[in-house]
């Protein structure tokens, strides 16, 4: 897997009272019965510093992901310069807060689906 960017914790300066508690709204579970090959997602339990889920296509190239900064309750969606490009906007690398590993799993799903119909 190719990671572009290693996106940085807003609120890692923040103690666990001071960070903000809006989280974005949870997604249904995506319930397609077509297996799209045009990507994957991967799940690392033990990588550098937290765990983390990413959605790469296939050369491998990260489009989006999600991981749980150290000490956390909270997941951090992010997507990648790959991903801006191909929807034709500027690259805005703050990440998005979710409220659990199921949810950041969903996002990122999402968006690497979206990625592959726009693709094809």
């Amino acid at each position: 897997m190719v990671l572009l960017q290693q996106p940085s914790d807003p609120t890692a300066g923040l103690s666990t009272q001071e960070i903000p508690t809006q989280l974005v709204a949870t997604v249904d579970c995506l319930t397609s019965g077509a297996m799209n090959h045009s990507y994957s997602i991967v799940e690392d339990e033990d990588g550098p510093g937290h765990p983390r889920i990413s959605a790469v296509d296939v050369s491998d190239v990260e489009i989006a992901g999600a991981f749980q900064p150290p000490e956390r309750p909270y997941w951090l969606l992010y997507v990648t310069p790959l991903l801006a490009a191909a929807a034709g906007i500027a690259f805005c690398p703050d990440p998005l807060p979710l409220g659990s590993r199921k949810e950041a799993r969903q996002w990122v799903s999402l968006v690497a689906q979206l990625y592959a119909k726009a693709a094809s």
